[in-house]
């Protein structure tokens, strides 16, 4: 991530506009100036290029990773109370860059990517050093699939159904180093 912060990885292919007016607020938080090349006000810029983050002690850093729009938006407002969502990212190597700069509490990953698919992320992640937890938010409810999160060392794993009954409470339980597996 060098150059400018941009909080939402994108596709120069594809269009980025909220899908509906009801996302719009979220689109916002979520990074719609991406589609602009940067920031909406760079001088909240630090030196670095990554924006200044305020966040309470009590709130949790999450990083986002999907490479579906409308269900960053909806894991963004699942999470508002408590997160700070510090990037959403839609494809492997910019949650790389993304988890290394922005030094998130909490990762909540999808499976299902195209180029690097999640449990590849997870292990890159790992390789690179970071410490943040790892929840995976997934279609996914096969038993294959919940031995190989744990066995990349997940701490959380939500099936996408489930999204706004466990995806906080599995944030928070990873971020305090304890397991939670809605599947």
């Amino acid at each position: 991530m060098s150059g400018t912060f941009i909080p939402l990885a994108v596709s120069r292919s594809v269009p980025l506009r909220p899908i509906s007016p009801d996302l719009e607020r979220v689109w916002r938080t979520i990074g719609g100036v991406a589609e602009r090349g940067g920031m909406d006000h760079p001088g909240d810029a630090a030196p670095s290029g990554v924006p200044e983050r305020t966040t309470s002690p009590d709130e949790i850093r999450v990083l986002l990773v999907d490479d579906n729009l409308s269900t960053l938006a909806r894991v963004s407002t699942a999470l508002a109370p408590g997160c700070a969502i510090v990037g959403a990212m839609r494809d492997g190597p910019s949650a790389l860059a993304a988890a290394r700069d922005l030094s998130p509490d909490v990762i909540v990953l999808d499976i299902s990517m195209p180029g690097m698919n999640g449990f590849e992320l997870a292990r890159r992640l790992r390789q690179l050093g970071s410490t943040a937890a790892l929840v995976f938010l997934t279609v996914h409810d096969e038993e294959e699939f919940i031995m190989a999160a744990r066995d990349v060392g997940a701490l959380g794993y939500v099936e996408k159904p489930r999204l706004a009954i466990d995806l906080l409470h599995a944030v928070r339980e990873a971020r305090a180093g304890r397991s939670f597996f809605a599947a």
